[in-house]
């Protein structure tokens, strides 16, 4: 339970120390330009999805768990739908982030969806990379990989309506 504590205080931390920086309207028009989101899932380019995977721990691994595998299944995933998962090295500000924690019996797993977002505060305009869609879960596995993505699996259709939903113009 208390590594489970430090895991959720860890991802609450990281979230909140992303950061802000001022932007100038000369550097970065496009972001000043841009239309008000409704949902935070809009995305110009939308077909193209990066999907980054977070490391997993060795719990996860002992019970038949691999990076590659979620990322082989999520990938296909997007295929069904019409939509291109591109590498995690090229450079797209937007992502979907898939997690998961094992702790003893228990596991955590998440699907997010971040990118750069824009406010103003008076006359300063500042942006930072945010999560604009979040979904987790905290269960027992009881051994079983497959009840862990299955978990995952629901998250991240809800995941995907939203985004089709939000991109369908």
């Amino acid at each position: 339970m208390k590594n489970k504590m430090r895991f959720i205080l860890w991802i609450s931390v990281f979230s909140l120390a992303l950061g802000f920086q001022v932007l100038n309207a000369q550097e970065q028009p496009e972001v000043l330009e841009s239309n008000p989101s409704l949902n935070g899932l809009e995305n110009s380019e939308y077909r193209r999805v990066r999907i980054g995977i977070e490391p997993l721990n060795e719990p996860a691994n002992r019970i038949g768990l691999t990076e590659e595998s979620i990322r082989t299944r999520y990938e296909s995933r997007l295929r069904q739908y019409g939509l291109e998962p591109v590498s995690t090295s090229e450079q797209r500000s937007e992502f979907v982030y898939i997690g998961i924690h094992i702790v003893g019996t228990a596991f955590h797993a998440w699907v997010d969806f971040g990118r750069p977002v824009a406010f103003n505060v008076g006359k300063e305009t500042y942006t930072a990379a945010g999560k604009t869609w979040f979904r987790s879960e905290t269960e027992t596995h009881g051994g079983d990989a497959e009840f862990v993505l299955q978990g995952l699996d629901s998250m991240f259709n809800e995941f995907l309506n939203e985004y089709l939903k939000a991109n369908s113009k």
